[in-house]
């Protein structure tokens, strides 16, 4: 889905929220849910945030719920919070070994964490290689 249209699924869905919240006092799960995936899908940091905030008032109002677990992990994972998406993935695995989505949510939280590690690496192997090429210069000095 395009920006463009993300963006107008949030507009869409936060009227519906805030309507609901307006005329009746308390949103509904199923609406929050609605809201707070629309804000998953948005690359505008900001967005992502709001809807790491409503899934976690989703987990917190229905914690037996493992759709809304996942969608946490997922959120947390678009944040970069690595350690946190893998603890959440685990959390549904418990429930639910064969969840397709966390699963590959898993694979990915893994591999982005390898690849993180080897430039990691990387960067430190060149450290390394410029001090040890400095201390080298500064000695024939």
């Amino acid at each position: 889905m395009d920006t463009a249209s993300i963006q107008r699924q949030i507009r869409i869905q936060r009227s519906a929220y805030e309507d609901m919240q307006r005329l009746a006092g308390t949103v509904s799960l199923q609406a929050t849910f609605n809201l707070a995936y629309s804000l998953s899908r948005s690359d505008v940091r900001e967005d992502i945030k709001e809807a790491l905030q409503l899934f976690t008032e989703l987990r917190r109002r229905d914690p037996s719920d493992i759709t809304f677990i996942y969608y946490l992990a997922e959120t947390n994972f678009k944040l970069q919070e690595f350690q946190h998406a893998r603890k959440l993935c685990l959390e549904v695995l418990r429930v639910e070994p064969n969840h397709r989505q966390t699963l590959q949510l898993q694979r990915e939280i893994e591999r982005t964490l390898e690849r993180e590690g080897k430039l990691g690496m990387a960067i430190i192997g060149g450290v390394a290689v410029v001090a040890a090429a400095t201390v080298a210069w500064l000695a024939r000095k």
